[in-house]
């Protein structure tokens, strides 16, 4: 686990992703790079372009396993948290509904 912990930090500061980030973020940013590092646009000697390209699809790949694997509370009082009030009850209205149940 510990080594992996370390993979997932040097994937992301190759990737040099924020703090925080949503999936659509991280893939533009994953996407921006593979364009700037792919061999046939870089500048640089296609030896680094490859390796760098390389280096780039394995951060995504590790990030990608992270976030695959990452439990999201769907509690209405964690999206509470975490969104503001009006976008946390929007989106429990929209997926069930404004059943007085729901408190």
């Amino acid at each position: 686990m510990h080594r992996y912990k370390d993979n997932l930090k040097e994937a992301i500061e190759l990737l040099k992703i924020p703090e925080k980030a949503s999936i659509s973020e991280i893939r533009k940013i994953y996407k921006d790079l593979l364009f700037k590092w792919h061999p046939d646009k870089c500048d640089e000697d296609k030896d680094i372009c490859n390796e760098k390209t390389q280096q780039i699809h394995e951060a995504y790949k590790i990030i990608q396993m992270y976030c695959e694997n990452y439990p999201i509370s769907f509690t209405r009082e964690d999206m509470d948290k975490n969104q503001p009030k009006e976008a946390a009850f929007r989106f429990w209205v929209d997926r069930f509904g404004d059943d007085p149940i729901w408190g």
